[in-house]
Formats: C-alpha cells, structure tokens, sequence
C-alpha cells in the first residue's frame, strides 16, 4: 500500500510523455517524401520517391517503403508503367550486391506493381545505400530499362516511421 503513491506518480509520468508521433504526410527526407493513407486499423505511413518522364510527367517510377501486414515487416513496393514484360519481374540492385528480382503481382490502371519483403541483410544494404538501381524490360523489348533511385534521407525516413 504505501508504494502506492509511487505507482501513480510513475504512470503520471508516462502519460504526461509526448507518444512518438509518426511522421506527417509531406515531410520530405532527403528525395523521399512521406505518404499516409487511412487503413481500418489506422493511419499507415510510407516514403516514396516518384520518377516522372520530362516529356509529358508521366510517372515512370514510383517506389515506396514501409513497414506492413500483421508483422509490420519492411516491405519496398514499386510500381512501373503498363506495358512492360511481367515475366521477367523487375530487377534491383543496390550498391555492388548481387540482384535481386522482383516478381510483378498486378497491374492496374495506374500501373504494374511489385513487392519485396525486406529481410535484415537487404534492409541495412538500402539503409546504407550509395546507389539503387531498377531495372524494367518494355513488352517485346530486347533492353533494359534502368533507372536510378535515390537513396539520400531514405535511413532517416525509416527512423521516423517506426
């Protein structure tokens, strides 16, 4: 009993701490931008970074991180423009690491999407990124298609989603 008083000053304490708030939509780190949508759990958030054509803004790339599913694991999805060939998935490298394939799981009509749960290794390797690259075969193409993403601020960005 008399340790009582105790307990209710410690958890006065904690409740008077400001909750670690995930990052609001629209904060940039580095060439990465935060985005959330509302799910029926909540509020889940992401970074992404988009590539678009200088010729008409079109979107050619748009890779996103964050942590999903009922494990919360980092998981990176990508999405490319129609018309690609799906058979052969997309390819990303990130430094000098070997590839690694990504296999498409739909297309829509915003795009063909893929995604990659992000095990211990392929994580740190993104965190400390100097280069990543994706590779995309156009339908009927005999070349790949290779665009760079920018790995600047993408460390600090997972820092504040989790």
């Amino acid at each position: 009993m008399r340790y009582l008083p105790l307990l209710f000053a410690a958890l006065s304490t904690i409740a008077a701490q400001p909750a670690l708030a995930a990052p609001q939509a629209g904060k940039t780190f580095g060439d990465w931008a935060v985005e959330c949508e509302q799910t029926p759990t909540g509020n889940r958030c992401f970074l992404s970074q988009t590539q678009l054509l200088k010729e008409n803004n079109a979107r050619l790339l748009k890779a996103s991180i964050g942590y999903l599913g009922p494990k919360n694991q980092p998981t990176l999805v990508l999405v490319l423009p129609q018309g690609v060939d799906l058979r052969a998935g997309i390819a990303m490298q990130v430094d000098d690491a070997p590839q690694i394939s990504v296999p498409y799981h739909q297309c829509v009509q915003d795009g063909c999407s893929g995604a990659l749960p992000l095990d211990g290794p392929t994580l740190a390797g993104l965190r400390a990124a100097k280069r990543i690259k994706i590779g995309m075969l156009p339908y009927g193409g005999k070349q790949t298609v290779t665009m760079d993403v920018s790995p600047n601020g993408l460390a600090h960005g997972m820092d504040a989603l989790r």
